[in-house]
C-alpha cells in the first residue's frame, strides 16, 4: 500500500472488517485488502507580491487549493492584517478539485508590510507568503489659490506666477 493511504478493510477469504484477518490455507483462497488513497494540499503560487498600492485602496490577487490526492480534502484559509482573505476562506474538494483564494491587501500606512496566508487542512498545512508597500498618494499644494490678472488688452498678455507642490 501507499505511504498516502489508509486501510479500507478486507474481503474474501473468510475475512471482513478492518480488524485482524487469518487464513488457513488448505485450498486455493483469494483475500483483498482495501486501500484508499488519503486527501493531498497543493497550493500555488507559494508568494503573491502585491507591489506599491496606493494608502486607502485595495488590491485583489489569487493562489490555488487544490487536492492531489483522494478522498475529500477540507480545511481553512487565514491571515492578519492588512492583508484578508476575500473569497475561498473554507474548501472541501474530492480528489483533483480545485479552488482559488482571494486575498486583499488594503495598506493603512506607506511602509512594507509582509505576512504569511496559513493554509491548515486534513491532507497537510502550508503557507503563502505575502508582501506589498503601502504608498501615499499624491497631495497637490497650489500658491497662491488665486491669481488676480486685472485689466488685460485684448491681443496682450500678462504673466504670473504660481507654484505647485507636492
Amino acid at each position: 500500500a501507499d505511504a498516502g493511504s489508509t486501510f479500507a478493510g478486507w474481503s474474501g477469504g473468510g475475512c471482513s472488517g478492518t480488524g485482524t484477518c487469518t487464513v488457513t490455507l488448505n485450498a486455493d483462497t483469494s483475500v483483498t485488502a482495501t486501500f484508499t488513497l488519503n486527501p493531498v494540499l497543493s497550493v500555488g503560487p507559494a508568494f503573491l507580491g502585491f507591489g506599491s498600492v496606493t494608502v486607502g485602496s485595495t488590491k485583489d490577487l489569487t493562489f490555488s487549493v487544490s487536492n492531489s490526492g483522494g478522498g475529500t480534502l477540507t480545511g481553512s484559509v487565514t491571515t492578519t492584517s492588512p492583508y484578508s482573505i476575500v473569497s475561498g476562506g473554507s474548501f472541501n474538494l474530492t480528489a483533483g478539485q480545485n479552488q482559488t483564494v482571494t486575498v486583499r491587501f488594503s495598506p493603512t500606512a506607506a511602509v512594507t508590510s509582509s505576512s504569511l496566508i496559513s493554509i491548515s487542512s486534513n491532507g497537510g498545512n502550508a503557507t503563502v507568503s505575502l508582501s506589498g508597500t503601502g504608498t501615499q498618494g499624491l497631495v497637490l499644494t497650489v500658491s497662491p489659490i488665486t491669481l488676480n490678472f486685472g485689466g488685460v488688452r485684448v491681443g496682450r498678455s500678462k504673466d504670473l506666477t504660481l507654484t505647485v507642490q507636492n
